[in-house]
């Protein structure tokens, strides 16, 4: 079992960050890399299991984990499920969907955010390839090679969704801001509501809803990050209630909105 004090038995060193969260059982620092490219480093102890859901409309992120035991970790990479272990990579782009299924553990990872938009060679779905080394990655170029190197090799995820959760999850993608109501929605796809619901669910593992209340979390992180306020970063995003913008952000990100503008800070 994992114990607190092996919080600090790192084997990968890790130094020049700004740290954001230094606890002795959860530590997250950031450095500013090549361009926008932003580089964030993460070790937490998990104590109990949790499911944590994540979309980002608007950039990609690569994830390179160390050491993962096995059955700590499974993945819902858009309707793909996968158990994650050992040392490997794992790229989001923008646009998709991803599902953690955590169990207790101690989680060691880095974490590459980019605004630009992704070359020709970057996966256009979620893909999860091995990391043999730990060379470090400090510009965009590097991710390109990186991905240029692996593409032949460990082939992406292929993306089979129904036409119907296809067709709505676009549409989400892209309006996800507007104030629609989802049988408008419906009625717009030229589709029935809970033939809608339904397919996006089977696929995806959640309602269209829920999904989409994901997307305006995440857009309201980033709006915060680049300096909007509090209630000015949840409307633009989408909510219109603001006592719902706080209950998705909590849920969604594990802290409220109040307290994540102080981190972002930093």
């Amino acid at each position: 079992m994992t114990t607190k004090r092996d919080i600090n038995d790192s084997k990968l060193l890790v130094s020049g960050l700004t740290p954001i969260i230094n606890q002795p059982d959860n530590f997250m620092g950031m450095a500013a890399l090549d361009g926008d490219l932003q580089y964030y480093y993460r070790r937490r102890l998990h104590n109990t299991a949790k499911v944590m859901r994540q979309t980002y409309a608007q950039y990609w992120i690569l994830l390179r984990f160390h050491n993962c035991p096995k059955g700590a970790l499974t993945l819902r990479l858009d309707h793909h499920i996968t158990p994650a272990e050992g040392s490997f990579y794992l790229y989001i782009p923008a646009r998709s969907y991803a599902e953690w299924h955590i169990r207790p553990h101690l989680s060691e990872y880095e974490t590459y955010i980019s605004f630009t938009p992704a070359d020709d060679c970057f996966p256009t779905v979620p893909t999860i390839f091995p990391c043999h080394d730990f060379t470090p990655l400090t510009s965009y170029d590097d991710i390109a090679n990186l991905f240029m190197a692996q593409r032949t090799h460990h082939p992406e995820l292929q993306n089979d969704a129904s036409y119907v959760s296809s067709k709505t999850k676009r549409f989400l993608d892209r309006y996800f801001r507007e104030n629609l109501s989802f049988e408008h929605i419906a009625t717009d796809l030229n589709m029935g509501y809970s033939t809608m619901a339904m397919g996006f669910k089977k696929d995806y593992g959640i309602a269209p809803v829920q999904y989409r209340n994901i997307l305006r979390t995440f857009e309201a992180m980033r709006l915060i990050k680049n300096g909007h306020n509090v209630t000015q970063a949840g409307l633009e995003a989408g909510f219109t209630s603001l006592a719902q913008y706080n209950v998705h952000f909590h849920r969604n990100l594990g802290v409220p909105p109040s307290t994540f503008v102080k981190l972002a800070a930093h």
